[in-house]
């Protein structure tokens, strides 16, 4: 993944199609659903958080590369929380630190060889992913400069009239491998619902302004994705 200012959404990654993120695509090697929530039993009531999950778009990260995550908060049904609040932690900040807190996703900055855990809590429950940071990424692949595929997350995001939204792009080419240096153009189906408040290369960052829903695309070579995000 190329250099991205923040703030804004970079790696949870982890998003195997446009429309839904998987977990799947840990930096190297993490446990991205490392959910941790209410194991005791105990009866909780619809909407409190027992599980959150987190995603990255990129596998890797380079020194001085940025990385995004993003949290995914649900109750006992399985339903996702809204406006669920997070905190999130970093567990070695001399590998990694917070260029950016967007409630439920961040963007850190590579400093260092190294790894260290990304944790988000909400209400008690948690989840972690891993990062690994290396002197620098191996070259892509011969195959890698055509971009195929188009992939923006999450897929939906749930914020509060006045919040911000971040939202990531991850582009791969015919044969699944992450392509990095095209350019991403972004747009938003109705700026009434959310404006642009900065792009930052493969991220987007967003804040409500009224109540509904709007569609953000990000397109690179003629390919596309998109996610939602609804307003409250």
């Amino acid at each position: 993944m190329r250099r991205i200012l923040a703030p804004l959404f970079a790696a949870a990654a982890i998003a195997a199609c446009a429309d839904q993120p998987t977990a799947t695509h840990a930096l190297l090697a993490a446990s991205p659903g490392d959910s941790t929530g209410d194991s005791t039993g105990t009866h909780r009531p619809p909407g409190h958080v027992v599980s959150v999950t987190i995603f990255q778009p990129a596998e890797s990260a380079a020194v001085g590369d940025s990385a995004g995550f993003f949290a995914d908060a649900r109750d006992a049904a399985g339903n996702q929380v809204p406006n669920a609040q997070f905190r999130w932690t970093v567990g070695d900040p001399t590998v990694a630190r917070i260029e950016g807190d967007f409630g439920s996703s961040i963007i850190l900055r590579a400093l260092r060889n190294g790894s260290t855990t990304v944790t988000a809590q909400s209400q008690g429950a948690h989840g972690s992913a891993f990062l690994v940071v290396v002197d620098s990424l191996p070259p892509p692949p011969p195959d890698s400069g055509a971009v195929a595929t188009v992939t923006v997350s999450p897929s939906v995001d749930s914020v509060a009239v006045g919040d911000s939204s971040g939202f990531f792009a991850t582009l791969r080419d015919s044969l699944g491998n992450i392509v990095t240096g095209p350019a991403v153009f972004w747009s938003v189906s109705d700026s009434t619902v959310a404006q642009v408040e900065g792009v930052f290369g493969t991220s987007i960052l967003l804040r409500a302004l009224k109540s509904g829903i709007a569609t953000v695309t990000a397109t690179s070579q003629g390919k596309s994705g998109s996610g939602t995000l609804v307003v409250q």
